[in-house]
């Protein structure tokens, strides 16, 4: 998950170092894109543990249900986001450069998103302890 957002810095970086030359830029905005893909790559295991840990969550724990129903839409969202700011960088030349305004607010909006779906999860192990097992 920690890709998703450092792509977002990544495109800071290159709209910073535009003033430096097109190169640099580019190199930034080709960096961010690439980073952007193999965060969106990397949901996939994290979705299947997340999934099974959410299957195991027993029927009585309400809160804990609430929650993470909660956390999944959230999470959802966010890649979402960060999907759309994906498809908003492709076309004829992969990435387009400079990186286009709303690609830049659609990650912004993701990192957000994915904020509040990390404070979620974090409830839901914390809170919860869902994900975990108790010592013994």
């Amino acid at each position: 998950m920690g890709l998703l957002p450092l792509s977002f810095l990544w495109d800071l970086i290159s709209l910073w170092r535009g003033t430096g030359g097109l190169s640099e830029a580019a190199f930034w905005g080709s960096f961010a894109f690439w980073t952007l893909v193999a965060g969106l790559v990397a949901l996939l295991p994290a979705l299947g543990t997340g999934f099974l840990d959410f299957l195991a969550i027993p029927d009585e724990n309400q809160g804990a249900l609430t929650a993470a129903y909660w956390h999944i839409g959230v999470m959802i969202l966010a890649a979402s986001l960060f999907t759309v700011s994906l498809f908003l960088r492709m076309g004829i030349e992969t990435p387009v450069r400079p990186t286009p305004l709303f690609a830049l607010v659609f990650s912004a909006l993701g990192a957000l998103t994915l904020l509040a779906g990390g404070y979620l999860g974090g409830k839901l192990v914390y809170e919860y302890g869902i994900g975990h097992e108790e010592k013994k």
